[in-house]
């Protein structure tokens, strides 16, 4: 379904290294993974504010926050950043709460001065989006529609496979 819903955008690559993989699948070993097959890219994370609130309960998640630059995403009037500084350690939740504020996420926005990676975390404003892939689940499970909250190829995918119908 992520191949139909990106096909249309030649900015977009599929990545499937976690399905590939197999088992239980951690942010930090796709991480080093990736930067193994691709050493001189620079990735950046990017989060959702409700995500990185639990930071701390990944795995090597301080390992991770030196591995890679990563941009909270906040989303105007939902999960708020204040929440999110309130859970972390004191070390950390002073550096989102400091982080740089961007409107747009570019490697310009990253990277300050010879291409090294100065900033860690930045914290990036998103537009709120009501929408949630359990929403989508259960409005197909309730046969109710879900055009236009998920792209047209994986409507009719859903459809014509009968997914989430079935769906607690």
């Amino acid at each position: 379904m992520v191949r139909l819903a990106t096909r249309a955008d030649p900015g977009l690559e599929v990545c499937d290294v976690e399905v590939s993989r197999g088992g239980t699948s951690y942010t930090i070993d796709t991480v080093r993974h990736l930067k193994s097959q691709y050493p001189r890219t620079e990735f950046v994370l990017i989060v959702g504010s409700d995500a990185f609130a639990e930071i701390v309960t990944w795995r090597e998640y301080e390992q991770l926050l030196d591995e890679v630059a990563m941009v909270v995403m906040v989303r105007g009037g939902g999960f708020n950043l204040q929440k999110a500084i309130s859970n972390l350690p004191e070390g950390l939740s002073s550096e989102l709460a400091n982080a740089p504020l961007i409107d747009q996420v570019d490697a310009t926005s990253m990277r300050h001065g010879g291409g090294k990676r100065q900033v860690r975390l930045t914290v990036a404003k998103v537009p709120q989006i009501e929408i949630s892939s359990s929403e989508v689940r259960r409005k197909v499970n309730q046969h109710r529609s879900i055009q236009y909250l998920v792209p047209e190829s994986v409507l009719q995918y859903v459809k014509e496979r009968g997914l989430y119908e079935r769906f607690p």
